[in-house]
C-alpha cells in the first residue's frame, strides 16, 4: 500500500509566499548591481570571485606602495643631481679664480683680497654637502638624521658614514638612493675642503706655485663629482622605468578587478526585467492560492 502525502492549501500558500520572496530578493539583487555597478557585495555572491578580488586588491596595494616609494626616491635623486650640478659649477668658478690668481700679473694685495671670496665658496660647498631631501640629509650615508659636515675652522669633520641606503621599488627589487658624502666631498687631507684651506693659505702667503697646483686638484674633484652624477643619473633612469611599469601594472590590476566585480549593465538590466516579471507572476499566483486557503479556513 503506497502512502501519499496530503498537500493542503496552507502548504501551497507557504510555498507560494517563499517563491514570491525569492523572486523579490532577485529583483533587489539586480537593482543593487545596476545602482552600484558592482556584481559582488557579499562573499556568498561568488566565493571564487571574492577570493580573486582579495588577491588583486592586495596586489594593487603593493603596486601603490612601490609607486609611492619610486616618487620619493625620484625626489631625492633629483635633489642630489641639483646639488652635484651646483657643486660642479662652484668648482668651475673656483678653477677660474685659481687660474686668475695664479698669474704673475696679479698683485699680492689682490690675492690677499681674494681670501674672503674663497671662504664664501667653502661655506657654499658645506651648504651643498649638508643638503636635505625632506627631513633626511642626502650625503650622510645611513645616518640620515645627522648633519654630516661640520665646519671646525681649520678643518671640516664628517659625522656621517659610508653606508648606502636602499629602498624597495618593486617585488624583489631594491636600489641605493644615496651617495655617501665621503665619495663626493672627501674630508681627508686630499679632500675638497682641505684643498680650499690650502687655496686660502696660498693666497695669504702669495704662493703662486701652490695656487697653480690647486688647478689640477680642482679638476680632479670635478671628475669625482661628474662620476657621482653619472651614478645618480643611472639610478634615476632605472627608477623612472620601474615607475612606468607600476603605472601599467596598476591599470591592468584595476581592469582585472573591474572585470570580476563590475556589473554587465545590459545583462543585469535584462535579468532585472525578467526578475520583475517573475515577481509579478508570483504575486498573482500567490493571491489566487491564498484566497481559497482563507475561504477554507473561514468556512
Amino acid at each position: 500500500m503506497r502512502l501519499t502525502s496530503r498537500i493542503t492549501h496552507q502548504t501551497i500558500a507557504r510555498q507560494a509566499i517563499s517563491d514570491m520572496q525569492r523572486n523579490l530578493r532577485g529583483v533587489e539583487e539586480k537593482r543593487s548591481q545596476l545602482v552600484s555597478g558592482r556584481r559582488l557585495s557579499r562573499s556568498s555572491d561568488d566565493p571564487v570571485g571574492v577570493a580573486r578580488t582579495l588577491g588583486f586588491q592586495n596586489r594593487l596595494a603593493e603596486i601603490k606602495q612601490h609607486t609611492r616609494n619610486s616618487n620619493q626616491i625620484l625626489a631625492r635623486l633629483n635633489q642630489t643631481e641639483s646639488v652635484l650640478d651646483g657643486t660642479n659649477e662652484t668648482l668651475m668658478q673656483l678653477k677660474q679664480l685659481a687660474l686668475q690668481y695664479g698669474s704673475a700679473t696679479v698683485s699680492p694685495r689682490d690675492r690677499l683680497n681674494a681670501v674672503e671670496q674663497i671662504q664664501q665658496i667653502k661655506q657654499q660647498v658645506i651648504q651643498f654637502a649638508n643638503t636635505k631631501s625632506g627631513n633626511q640629509y642626502i650625503f650622510a650615508g645611513s645616518k640620515t638624521t645627522t648633519r654630516p659636515f661640520e665646519d671646525e675652522g681649520d678643518k671640516v669633520r664628517y659625522r656621517g658614514n659610508n653606508k648606502e641606503v636602499s629602498v624597495e621599488i618593486g617585488e624583489n627589487q631594491t636600489i641605493p638612493v644615496n651617495i655617501p658624502g665621503t665619495q663626493v666631498f672627501n674630508t681627508s687631507q686630499t679632500g675638497i675642503f682641505q684643498m680650499l684651506t690650502d687655496f686660502t693659505k696660498a693666497l695669504e702667503q702669495d704662493n703662486i706655485e701652490e695656487i697653480q697646483e690647486i688647478v689640477g686638484r680642482i679638476e680632479n674633484f670635478s671628475e669625482t663629482v661628474l662620476t657621482g652624477r653619472a651614478i645618480n643619473a643611472a639610478r634615476t633612469q632605472r627608477v623612472e622605468f620601474s615607475r612606468e611599469g607600476h603605472f601599467d601594472d596598476e591599470f591592468n590590476t584595476i581592469q582585472s578587478l573591474s572585470d570580476i566585480q563590475g556589473t554587465d549593465m545590459a545583462r543585469a538590466a535584462t535579468e532585472l526585467v525578467n526578475q520583475q516579471t517573475a515577481y509579478q507572476a508570483a504575486l498573482v499566483s500567490t493571491a489566487r492560492v491564498i484566497q481559497p486557503s482563507l475561504l477554507s479556513v473561514l468556512g
